[in-house]
């Protein structure tokens, strides 16, 4: 695409000072951001100090019931004295156990004790050797309240806390009573010490929330220039003035590309500020000292990190008002797609998530994870940069296709349906692979994590129901040919002494690939032998964890991935791109990152020899023999890790010479995409 920036700055220029002198755009995106947030945190926070302020000095009330009433209520009249003036009071009232449950469910009564005896044993020892052992009563009290209600639960935590604090001191004097040498409450006392800096404790709960923040401020501010410059334009009929000029349709989307993103960049900034504010007045409580967390270093770090998923926001609004063909079907997009870019950003909240792990690889989620470890003083910097890296390309990706898509007609013809959608069938399932492939990569992952420890159950639903049954589905649903979408063609004799050779050489060079890899991402220690021991499924035969491993995965995962994934993108990527997308794809989906790199590799040099037989035959067999010789190892103990370098530099030879002999016999998979330039567009 040839783009001259000079006319696409003059552009962005003119588009910048007409978004400026438009006061609705400044309004909804700037002013009313800043003045509905505190207005509305502000408010949210007195009405909390009020409520709780109110709870600590309210007056209770309260029935005891049960055999055990008398000895109960000398206690809580004991437990009810232990409090401060002006703390939370409770009056006792008269009930049996039917009406005091009858009261508490008409709100009579805020909660009511059961008192119930229990027999003990009381050991007595005396002046001699002898032991007396007498029965003795002791009582128990159940605290029966509503959950559902502050006033009832903030009684019934108050109450238990007063009655610890009174059986305490009852307990001690007892024992002092009885010539106990010591203090009871020095007795076992524990004390709690924090580690943890100050700024660690604020950068916590800062870095939990700051990027959901962060995000709901641009998706708020920026939809309003986004939605303005393109689906506005094209509703009020200036665009097809400005599409009349000299300037190139690819120099005006950049020109509005920059645009949203300096104004989303501006709203980040302005809000920032204003978030720090509402945290350094208190109307978000957060604990500790805001700025032994957030030092100047540290602003600067964020910032940076920040950078590609403001642009990736930007890309977004700007491509779903470029897809809307009015104003208001723009404004009917913005709420699901909020949505949806929000929820990575919870992440932080999820207990136990860290950035070395799949979620690196998930764009958003792993800013947001990135953002806490830096904030609680804990970087991870190598992962942090992948997951720069994995935002930014992200970003990259759907720039080029949001460009691509808005060239079209449908940027300017508010009317306009492409021929695939009215077509349908085979014609429309090129651009919606991707789409089903990533709804099956939600269902194998969300699935998968939930039945972890279950190798059969993973095997079942990725493969049986995610992977063929969702292949089936997809040539069922777009009219396919099995045997075309599947590439269920011969091949020739030589193409299997091929095989032959590559299934050795491809795995010494995978497991070789794992160890360079794990010298920059080391695994997490124990990792390996955890995972080979899932490998070697324990709890079953050998010739059933070799037909799980081996012929099922070899089978299942290439019909979905060398099969209907590579046939979809057979015409939109050259062959060299189209192998690595495919590879790629299978190595996320298996959602570890110590394998991703290796995994990928495979899937790459897969769809390699897919592309070079025509067949998914090969693929099929080197898979399942490569996964059966990896099985075979493990249950042999053989250490494949610690092998010399020397074998996996003969396993790099041996897969040389496999892909000549493909090359050499190749019966290229048919209607790829030709390599040749594309044509200069404007």
């Amino acid at each position: 695409m040839r783009l001259d920036w000079r006319t696409a700055c003059t552009l962005y220029r003119a588009e910048l000072r007409m978004a400026l002198r438009d006061r609705r755009t400044l309004f909804f995106s700037i002013v009313l951001p800043l003045l509905v947030m505190p207005v509305m945190l502000f408010a949210s926070h007195l009405m909390r100090q009020k409520r709780t302020a109110e709870l600590a000095a309210m007056t209770h009330s309260l029935a005891i019931v049960g055999p055990e009433a008398e000895t109960a209520r000398g206690w809580i009249l004991s437990a009810a004295a232990r409090a401060e003036q002006g703390a939370t009071c409770f009056e006792i009232k008269e009930a049996t156990e039917t009406g005091a449950k009858a009261a508490l469910a008409r709100d009579d009564l805020s909660l009511f004790v059961v008192a119930e005896a229990s027999d003990v044993q009381k050991t007595e020892h005396s002046s001699n050797a002898g032991t007396d052992i007498t029965a003795a009563r002791a009582v128990r009290l159940t605290v029966v309240y509503r959950g559902d209600r502050d006033t009832s639960q903030n009684a019934a935590r108050t109450l238990h806390r007063r009655l610890i604090g009174m059986r305490q001191d009852v307990r001690a004097r007892l024992l002092q009573e009885r010539k106990f040498p010591l203090d009871a409450r020095a007795v076992g006392r524990v004390i709690e010490v924090d580690v943890a800096a100050e700024g660690q404790v604020t950068g916590l709960a800062l870095g939990r929330v700051l990027t959901l923040f962060l995000l709901l401020f641009v998706f708020m501010g920026g939809a309003v220039v986004a939605t303005d410059s393109l689906a506005g334009e094209k509703e009020r009929g200036t665009l097809e003035t400005l599409l009349a000029t000299a300037a190139r349709r690819s120099e005006i989307i950049a020109a509005k590309s920059l645009l949203t993103i300096t104004s989303a960049v501006a709203i980040t900034a302005i809000q920032a500020i204003n978030f720090l504010l509402y945290v350094v007045i208190e109307i978000i409580p957060i604990p500790g000292n805001l700025a032994a967390a957030v030092t100047p270093a540290t602003a600067a770090w964020l910032f940076v990190l920040y950078l590609p998923l403001i642009v990736l926001v930007s890309i977004v609004l700007l491509a779903t008002s470029g897809w809307a063909r009015s104003y208001k079907e723009a404004q009917l997009y913005f709420m699901p797609v909020m949505l949806i870019g929000l929820a990575p950003a919870l992440a932080p909240l999820l207990p136990g998530i860290r950035l070395r792990s799949a979620v690196v690889l998930v764009p958003v989620a792993n800013i947001a994870v990135a953002v806490k470890e830096i904030l609680v003083g804990a970087p991870d910097w190598p992962l942090i940069g992948a997951a720069w890296l994995v935002t930014a390309a992200a970003a990259a990706v759907l720039a080029r296709f949001a460009t691509n898509m808005m060239r079209t007609e449908r940027l300017i013809v508010t009317t306009h349906v492409s021929r695939e959608e009215i077509v349908g069938g085979p014609e429309l399932f090129p651009r919606r692979v991707l789409r089903a492939f990533a709804i099956m990569w939600v269902l194998a992952f969300v699935v998968s994590s939930h039945v972890a420890e279950s190798v059969r159950l993973q095997i079942s639903w990725n493969i049986g129901v995610v992977f063929i049954g969702g292949s089936l589905f997809l040539i069922r649903l777009y009219r396919l040919d099995l045997r075309t979408a599947l590439a269920l063609r011969p091949v020739r004799a030589p193409v299997w002494l091929g095989i032959m050779l590559a299934v050795p050489g491809g795995l010494l060079t995978t497991i070789g690939l794992f160890r360079v890899m794990n010298v920059f991402l080391p695994a997490p220690k124990g990792w390996m032998e955890a995972f080979n021991q899932q490998l070697l499924m324990a709890d079953a035969p050998l010739w059933q964890a070799l037909i799980l491993l081996t012929i099922v995965p070899g089978v299942g995962e290439e019909i979905a991935f060398r099969g209907v994934l590579l046939h979809g993108l057979r015409k939109r990527l050259h062959p060299a791109a189209l192998a690595l997308v495919v590879g790629v794809a299978f190595g996320f989906f298996h959602a570890t990152l110590p394998r991703l790199v290796p995994t990928a590799f495979l899937g790459v040099i897969f769809a390699a020899v897919t592309l070079l037989t025509g067949s998914i035959f090969p693929a099929m067999a080197w898979h399942a023999l490569n996964n059966g010789l990896s099985v075979a190892a493990e249950s042999a103990a053989f250490p494949m890790e610690a092998l010399e370098w020397t074998f996996h530099l003969l396993g790099v030879v041996l897969l040389a010479l496999a892909f000549w002999i493909f090359w050499r016999c190749r019966t290229p998979y048919p209607e790829l995409r030709p390599w040749r330039n594309r044509a200069q567009r404007s």
